[in-house]
C-alpha cells in the first residue's frame, strides 16, 4: 500500500495516529486537508454560481475549478510523505510538478474569459 497519502509527524493537536500501519506518532491528516479544500471550493463554486452567474464570464467557472483544486494539492503535498525515493531530493514532488500546469491552465482560463467578455 502506498503511503503518499499521509502527512509527515505533527506535534498539533489534531494529528492521527495510523495504527494499522503500525505507527506511534501522530502525522498530518492530509486526506482532511484535502477533503475540506474541496468542500470550500464546492461552496464558493455554488455561492458563485448563484449569485452571480449572470456577471461571471464563459470559462471563469472552470478555470476556478482548476486554479483551486490544484493549488490546495500543491500545498498539501509539502506536508505529504515522499512518494518515491526519488522525490526525496526533489525541491518540488512529483505532484507538485503535475500540479503547476494545471494552475497555469486555471489562471488561462479566467483571463481568457475576462478578455473575450471585454
Amino acid at each position: 500500500m502506498n503511503s503518499e497519502i499521509y502527512g509527515v509527524e505533527t506535534s498539533l493537536p489534531w494529528g492521527f495516529i495510523f495504527e494499522a500501519r503500525g505507527e506511534e506518532v501522530p502525522k498530518h491528516p492530509t486526506q482532511i486537508y484535502e477533503g475540506l479544500a474541496y468542500l470550500v471550493l464546492f461552496i464558493s463554486l455554488g455561492w458563485i454560481y448563484i449569485r452571480k452567474r449572470t456577471k461571471v464570464p464563459v470559462g471563469f467557472f472552470t478555470g476556478f475549478f482548476a486554479l483551486f483544486m490544484f493549488t490546495a494539492r500543491f500545498l498539501v503535498e509539502f506536508i505529504k510523505e515522499p512518494q518515491s525515493p526519488f522525490e526525496e531530493e526533489m525541491l518540488l514532488n512529483m505532484g507538485q510538478i503535475l500540479s503547476i500546469p494545471a494552475i497555469l491552465a486555471g489562471i488561462g482560463f479566467m483571463v481568457f474569459a475576462y478578455r473575450k467578455k471585454l
